[in-house]
């Protein structure tokens, strides 16, 4: 048996053919693809400057006396005062509660804190929710014995009355710190008071721990 025999005249021209259609069709798929990849790169684009768009500088109200404190040192640089240049860093705080309110970025913007250090600049304390600022290592240290009265009398292992008597001679403490001479130092006499006093709650707290401890103990309770 013969094969079929193709002209090739008549191939060439089907060729034509498929070529005069099959062009339109992939010059359309070719403005689709470049339409889409258009439409993604302007979708990133735009969420890209929604992401780096800053937030409004934080505004500070009036009345109220500010003072920024650098954290390295623990010390008061100054006053503060509504749209001063303040260095990098430093924070802004409230001078009569000494509750700190913003820290300053690179380009001089005022910061609120979203959260705050887990390790805590010198002389600063979280306090109910809140970072406070102080300006005396007496007044820093008994906020620290305060603190340790609050967590234990929490924890069970200080009595109502335990904590009382304990806050009472912290009190004596704040009494002795006002004893300041007029160059804002102390004599060694009231240092060595003040130090006494100290050590004086801290023993005491520590025999009272014990002391609740023990008697959870004897009556068969859980000792933390």
């Amino acid at each position: 048996m013969l094969g079929h025999v193709v002209n090739p005249d008549r191939q060439s021209w089907r060729k034509e053919i498929h070529m005069k259609f099959l062009a339109p069709m992939l010059a359309a798929s070719l403005t689709i693809c470049a339409s889409t990849v258009l439409a993604q790169n302007v979708t990133e684009t735009t969420t890209q400057t929604t992401v780096e768009t800053t937030a409004p500088n934080l505004v500070l109200p009036g009345g109220v006396t500010y003072s920024i404190v650098n954290p390295s040192s623990g010390l008061i640089v100054g006053p503060y005062a509504v749209g001063m240049t303040v260095p990098m860093g430093n924070y802004i705080i409230d001078q009569n509660s000494g509750r700190v309110l913003a820290t300053v970025d690179g380009a001089g913007r005022l910061l609120g804190f979203s959260s705050f250090p887990a390790v805590l600049p010198q002389r600063f304390m979280v306090i109910n929710g809140q970072m406070i600022y102080f300006n005396d290592d007496y007044a820093f240290r008994r906020a620290q014995l305060d603190q340790k009265i609050t967590d234990e009398y929490a924890a069970g292992r200080l009595t109502n009355n335990q904590a009382k008597l304990l806050r009472e001679k912290l009190g004596y403490v704040a009494n002795l710190e006002v004893r300041r001479k007029s160059n804002l130092t102390y004599s060694k006499s009231t240092i060595r008071e003040i130090e006494r006093k100290f050590a004086d709650v801290q023993a005491m707290m520590a025999h009272d721990i014990a002391d609740t401890n023990t008697r959870k103990a004897r009556i068969g309770l859980r000792v933390n």
